[in-house]
């Protein structure tokens, strides 16, 4: 399979790096070489893993790594000039650099604005080669989440039944979405879960708060050593359990 990342879009990231680094704004810190550097791994992942990814592209990854840490509330705040959000001054940032190579149009920038908006939902879809997968879907483009094959294995009719649960815990959904679209070696911070997980592991433990009394072996309890790839699908198999065990509670 023939690279889709060309010289041109990579040299216009750098130019994106500069415009957005321009922008008066508090929401994100400032970009340098090294998020430029995690964006190419992305795009290198996802190229090298093509059957995983579907109708991603380097504007998708751009939007998602700046936008995810931002909250709703502040993605949809009127805080620029003319009533814009910060979301749409990313957007005519992505439009101005990109436009010419990707021949973007007013409504492939609406396309880009629902697929971060939208719910994932959970749909079975053939990959480039012909093979039925699963995908975790945001409008138009999906990830592979052929790992949960063992939650998502049955007929038709429960797989559409597990996607109708799905769109009840979007902020889930969200966050498994966000995590696939990294690269392997990034670092992914999930603090929300980690006393869901503990619990789930550890039924009866009370859990530890930070205080003068408290000790280091309270705080960092048992150890132990994974891979980056095995601590990542670590972490993504059990935010799906989570997913299943709520959405047997509603």
């Amino acid at each position: 399979m023939e690279p889709k990342f060309t010289d041109k879009e990579a040299a216009l990231c750098g130019s994106f790096m500069l415009a957005f680094n321009k922008l008066e704004q508090r929401l994100v810190p400032k970009w340098s070489l090294r998020d430029i550097t995690k964006l190419f791994k992305r795009i290198v992942n996802q190229e090298e893993n093509y059957s995983n990814f579907l109708n991603i592209k380097v504007t998708h990854n751009i939007m998602f790594y700046i936008l995810s840490s931002v909250s709703q509330v502040e993605l949809k705040r009127k805080s620029f000039e003319n009533g814009k959000s910060f979301m749409d001054k990313i957007l005519d940032l992505i439009k101005i650099i990109f436009m010419d190579e990707l021949h973007l149009n007013e409504e492939e920038i609406e396309n880009l604005r629902h697929c971060f908006l939208d719910t994932p939902i959970i749909k079975s879809k053939q990959d480039e080669n012909g093979i039925n997968r699963y995908y975790l879907m945001k409008y138009q483009i999906g990830i592979s989440i052929e790992f949960l094959n063992n939650l998502f294995n049955s007929n038709e009719n429960k797989n559409s039944s597990n996607t109708t649960d799905l769109e009840t815990l979007p902020s889930l959904s969200n966050d498994l979405f966000k995590v696939l679209l990294s690269d392997n070696e990034e670092p992914i911070l999930l603090t929300e879960y980690k006393t869901f997980l503990s619990k789930q592991f550890l039924k009866d433990t009370i859990p530890v708060t930070v205080n003068q009394e408290s000790t280091v072996e309270q705080l960092l309890g048992t150890s132990t050593f994974l891979s980056k790839t095995e601590s990542k699908l670590f972490y993504l198999k059990n935010i799906c359990n989570i997913m299943k065990n709520l959405q047997k509670k509603l």
